[in-house]
């Protein structure tokens, strides 16, 4: 049952198919070769007999009881040596063989014909093979009164290959309707699931953003389907961008709150209260750190979760970069930014752009003249973003640590200590990676892998 029940929809169909057109066949080949070989039988002993009836017939008995016949056997195979094809007509005196005996009687037994029975049939041995032989006990006239008896044996052999031919032609017949029907069922199978791998593509569609539900016509027992997923994908959408309201309404009434008992501690400070002013600005700052981190986070595990999510990164990045220029164009930054691929990522925009604005953030707190951006495929499902500075870098020690919630490895360097965190997070929610290494200029290389869309 388990073996089934990995098995695919079309398999599972193809398989049913299979199964029952073979049975069928089977089945109709037994019946019908029954049904023949009971017809030629009949035929076969209903022309016996009628060989039987001839021959009495012809058959003629003198007055001194000899046998001869008034003309010649109609049935021209009883002549040939050998044929299969006998006849014997026996009286108390006298005996008379087809040609095809050669002079030699059949061995009919020791036991005497019962002449109460009008017509017999039954099997003996013969000399080319099995018998099958019909006997009639008649009288010759009603003068003399001489009992006569009439046989006709046929070899068994020659109504064995006439079933055997019939079965082996009716046998082809059967294979080649059963492979045909196969054929057609594995055709229709392919026709009828034909509406799921629409409804396969529509969601790959959905889910890679080139649509925002599932489009086309389809049958009407698999429309309620889609209906209801339509449904849930709005649904989904409508909750994604409730969660995001609300988030962002939570972040809004937090960092006020923050603000002020920020501004209370700066006021204890003035006043002379210098080590509570320094433990309540401390704890503010480790407060606002994880609600960034928490709202950034849940905001991207929704996103995440939502088909449809497609981001082009020409589109997100440009616009950060010319705003990064703006914000520090006082440090005379050069940067450069190589687009090697055209494919979109399945990462919302939000959330792509909050991976662009904190790693290009971090660069530009520590180059000293040059930032680096390449953007490039991997393979067919993955593009690389990478992202080198001149600045003085980071120790191999330091590359796990800064990943982490509120860790600075330099705390003189201004900031949180949450971008990268951040940034890890996001990555990882969307299936990506990333890892920190040593520029060429002796900097620092931070490299995101994403996954790709094909637009």
């Amino acid at each position: 049952m388990t073996f089934f029940s990995k098995m695919s929809l079309r398999k599972r169909l193809i398989s049913a198919s299979i199964l029952w057109v073979t049975l069928g066949s089977l089945l109709g080949y037994w019946l019908l070769a029954s049904v023949f070989h009971n017809h030629v039988s009949k035929q076969f002993y209903e022309e016996l007999v009628q060989h039987v009836d001839e021959l009495e017939n012809i058959t003629n008995i003198d007055n001194k009881g000899n046998l001869s016949l008034v003309s010649k056997f109609s049935d021209e195979k009883y002549d040939a040596l050998d044929s299969g094809y006998y006849w014997e007509v026996r009286t108390t005196d006298s005996t008379m063989l087809s040609p095809s005996l050669h002079g030699e009687s059949l061995q009919l037994g020791n036991e005497p014909f019962n002449h109460e029975i009008a017509l017999h049939n039954h099997k003996l041995a013969g000399p080319t093979g099995p018998l099958i032989i019909i006997e009639k006990s008649t009288h010759s006239s009603p003068l003399n009164n001489i009992p006569k008896r009439i046989i006709v044996a046929v070899d068994s052999k020659h109504l064995d290959e006439m079933i055997g031919d019939f079965n082996a032609i009716l046998a082809w017949a059967f294979v080649a309707l059963a492979i045909a029907m196969m054929l057609a069922a594995a055709l229709l199978t392919s026709f009828a699931l034909q509406p799921f791998k629409r409804l396969s593509l529509g969601f790959k569609n959905v889910r890679s953003g080139r649509t925002k539900k599932l489009e086309g016509q389809y049958p009407k027992e698999v429309t309620p389907l889609v209906h209801e997923l339509n449904t849930l994908i709005q649904t989904s959408d409508d909750m994604l961008k409730r969660a995001r309201a609300q988030a962002g309404n939570l972040a809004h009434g937090l960092k006020g709150s923050l603000a002020i008992v920020t501004d209370e501690g700066y006021k204890l400070e003035d006043e002379g209260h210098e080590q509570s002013s320094k433990a309540i600005i401390k704890q503010c700052t480790i407060m606002q750190r994880h609600i960034d981190h928490h709202i950034a986070r849940a905001r991207a595990s929704a996103a995440a979760q939502m088909p449809g999510t497609l981001s082009s990164v020409e589109n997100v990045l440009l616009p950060i970069v010319n705003a990064m220029k703006q914000l520090h164009r006082d440090k005379n930054i050069d940067i450069i930014v190589d687009i090697r691929t055209h494919k979109s990522v399945a990462v919302d925009e939000i959330d792509l752009s909050e991976i662009f604005g904190n790693i290009l953030d971090n660069a530009y707190k520590v180059a000293k003249s040059h930032i680096t951006i390449i953007v490039r495929d991997i393979d067919e499902n993955q593009i690389s973003i990478l992202l080198d500075d001149d600045g003085p870098g980071l120790p191999p020690e330091a590359h796990d640590v800064v990943f982490d919630i509120g860790i600075r490895w330099d705390e003189t360097s201004p900031g949180g200590g949450l971008g990268l965190a951040i940034v890890r997070e996001l990555v990882h929610l969307y299936g990506g990676n990333c890892r920190l290494d040593k520029s060429p200029k002796n900097g620092l290389r931070i490299e995101i892998f994403l996954p790709a869309v094909h637009e």
